[in-house]
């Protein structure tokens, strides 16, 4: 009988929240030994979630990471702490510093994979300061002091949300990680055009301004309550992938927040303030929360919100009115960032979409030359990595499908990119069987041949892709039948090398077509004379064959060149111009017939 084991998303919540309830008690020991103020137990949880989701990615997994973020962390503690200090007794000048902050962790994502790893981790208590509603400064000491405390936590966050995932990984509660390898191929793939202004840099523009906008609104407007307005304009400008997935954000925000404040509200009532119980169901709604966040965004949205709702209503701060404050702060911070996100700078979630179309094709055509090799010189590790790479790279369309299926079928009908996600998803899921089959097949010389007609229909699809052109369905499904049925392909008899794609080629045809379309339309326009001319000539043929040529003119007398008197109307009609035209004779007289006019 097969083993019957717990669904993944709960076992990775089930880590995360050990590691956060390890981080909460070693944090109130520091607050009863050392008697910081209470903030830096808020700062252990709000880290360890944040470190424990998204350090569940293979890329911050890697010894040098870890490393890595052993370095930056404490730092940038530090600094935060500074921060979150200055904006309380200096708001003006702790505002700016917060949104230079937050914008800077986002424009070094553009000097590579490390540069990107270095923001990544420098984000962590930056957010839990929003979070946290005071510094972590003791009660009996200075706020140089609250620093230390504050690197301390971050240090002691990490450590357990590392350990907790390696001990996982060990026992076999947890899949290891895969190979950082393929997101950094797959990352890499393109190059980006120094004329453009690249994305990192439209991204950190747009939450500069969201979070600038937020601060000055949520001062003005909802006073002590500015941090929701702050905090959800991050949380929808963040991870920008084009204006569909801010919006999106933005609206399961709303619908996640509202549901998560009512709850709260409604829990907040059941337990005075101080209660350890409320605790208890803090961390209950937060383990759920991180358990469905998978199935929809709005389920961690509704889990964060109710669970800042209890904090706050655990140091006293509670009633219903805060409810209609809560929602209202919400939505303003949402706006704002939808409307830096769209108007400034925009990032258009198609141009998104096809830089990963175009990663995922390339991947794939970079499979099938793994494959090609001789089996001597390829090795099964350098064909796994292949297929690995690919797998990795249609993984990064999985948030734009789930986008696309969430609008209406006749609104997306003219750049529907949906068919071309879910041929790569077959192809993806079909590659594994592919694979195992080629294995078990002698490789033979006219495998090349095979596989360069498979990497042919790639490159039209490429192409299509880079020229924006419209995705063809027909072409996507038969990508997928190829790739599928490739086993079965490689086993008939050698097929003929495909033409080779030549640019200049393809310029040529472009070309060419272009010229065949001007003379068309140039044979159109000087058939079909002005009216202004007197006079103009028509080949006229008759039902046998015969020809004759007819000349007319503005007043429409008809002019027989082979006539001689005026013998009786044998046809009539009118030139494409319109006018009408009349024929008397034929050139070899062979009497009445069915003329026509042509062009």
């Amino acid at each position: 009988m097969a083993e019957r084991r717990l669904p993944f998303t709960v076992r990775q919540a089930t880590v995360v929240m050990a590691a956060t309830l390890a981080s909460f008690a070693t944090a109130l020991l520091i607050e009863y030994l050392a008697h910081p103020s209470t903030s830096i137990v808020i700062l252990a949880v709000a880290l360890s979630v944040s470190m424990g989701r998204i350090g569940q990615r293979a890329e911050h997994r890697s010894p040098r990471a870890l490393a890595l973020a052993a370095v930056v962390l404490p730092f940038v503690a530090v600094g935060a702490n500074e921060i979150g200090t200055r904006i309380f007794k200096q708001p003006d000048l702790g505002d700016t510093l917060f949104v230079l902050a937050m914008s800077a962790t986002i424009w070094v994502r553009r000097f590579g994979p490390t540069a990107r790893q270095v923001a990544t981790f420098a984000t962590f208590p930056l957010v839990a300061m929003l979070i946290v509603p005071a510094p972590v400064v003791p009660g009996s000491g200075s706020a140089g002091d609250g620093r230390w405390w504050s690197a301390l936590v971050a240090l002691v966050a990490f450590g357990y949300v590392t350990a907790a995932r390696l001990i996982a990984e060990r026992a076999g509660f947890l899949e290891p990680a895969a190979s950082q390898q393929a997101s950094a191929a797959a990352t890499n793939t393109q190059r980006r055009n120094a004329r453009r202004i690249a994305a990192s840099t439209k991204m950190a523009l747009q939450m500069g301004i969201a979070l600038g906008a937020a601060f000055a609104v949520g001062r003005g407007l909802f006073g002590v309550h500015w941090t929701w307005v702050v905090l959800t304009a991050f949380i929808v400008c963040s991870g920008n992938r084009g204006r569909g997935d801010v919006l999106d954000k933005a609206v399961t925000r709303l619908v996640g927040a509202a549901a998560g404040t009512l709850a709260a509200t409604t829990l907040t009532g059941a337990f005075p303030p101080r209660d350890p119980w409320s605790v208890v169901v803090i961390f209950a709604v937060l383990g759920v929360g991180l358990w469905l966040r998978s199935v929809n965004y709005a389920f961690w949205a509704a889990g964060m919100t109710a669970a800042l709702a209890l904090l706050y209503g655990y140091y006293g701060e509670r009633g219903v009115g805060l409810l209609g404050t809560r929602l209202e702060a919400i939505v303003v911070g949402a706006a704002l960032a939808v409307a830096a996100s769209w108007f400034l700078l925009p990032v258009r979630t198609t141009d998104i979409l096809r830089r990963d179309l175009a990663r995922s094709l390339a991947a794939l055509d970079a499979y099938l030359s793994a494959q090609a090799i001789p089996r001597e010189a390829a090795t099964q590790e350098e064909i796994a990595k292949s297929q690995q790479r690919f797998t990795h790279s249609v993984g990064t369309l999985d948030h734009a499908a789930t986008l696309l299926r969430k609008i209406p079928a006749p609104l997306r009908s003219r750049t529907d990119h949906l068919p071309a996600i879910t041929a790569l998803e077959e192809c993806a899921a079909q590659l594994p069987s592919v694979t195992a089959a080629l294995t078990q097949l002698p490789r033979d010389d006219h495998w090349p041949d095979h596989l360069a007609h498979l990497q042919a229909a790639i490159g039209e699809l490429r192409q299509a892709n880079a020229q924006r052109l419209p995705p063809n369905p027909q072409a996507w499904n038969r990508l997928t039948e190829a790739l599928t049925s490739l086993p079965r392909t490689l086993t008939t008899r050698p097929a003929a090398p495909p033409p080779a794609t030549d640019r200049l080629w393809l310029a040529t045809q472009k070309i060419l077509g272009y010229a065949n379309r001007v003379h068309a339309k140039t044979y159109e326009l000087v058939s079909e004379l002005s009216r202004d001319q007197t006079t103009q000539a028509y080949l006229i043929q008759d039902s046998d064959g015969h020809q004759a040529h007819l000349t007319w003119t503005r007043d429409t007398t008809p002019v027989a060149l082979t006539a001689p008197a005026a013998p009786p109307t044998i046809a009539a009609g009118h030139t494409p111009s319109g006018y009408p035209y009349t024929i008397t004779q034929l050139p070899d007289l062979v009497g009445p017939g069915t003329a026509e006019v042509t062009r």
